[in-house]
């Protein structure tokens, strides 16, 4: 399993990126190597493209995000094939795990 922190997200073309080419290159090297790969994004880092493409969504990756996601940005992730997973966003400190939901 890898997991991977992406620092931004192209929910159109399936991909997410990272700010530096050495970490992008580590990513893709990585995610050769596993069956199942998850990849944090929070909203606020889709729609957004980076110096470097660190992987591609689909079949085998999972994306951990916010609720915050737009329903055009959910339907374009689900059609490449990953799952997506999104935790309950609030707006004060959490004092526990809140809900999360797959969809």
């Amino acid at each position: 399993v890898a997991v991977i922190g992406a620092d931004a997200l192209d929910a159109v073309r399936g991909e997410f990126y990272s700010a530096d080419a050495a970490t992008a290159m580590l990513s893709r090297l990585v995610q050769k190597q596993v069956g199942q790969t998850f990849v944090v994004a929070d909203s606020s880092k889709f729609g957004k493209s980076s110096l470097a493409r660190a992987g591609k969504l689909g079949p085998g990756v999972t994306l951990f995000t916010d609720d915050a996601a737009s329903r055009g940005d959910r339907a374009a992730i689900r059609k490449t094939g990953a799952e997506l997973v999104m935790a309950e966003a609030t707006e004060s400190e959490p004092t526990s795990q809140g809900p999360v939901q797959s969809v």
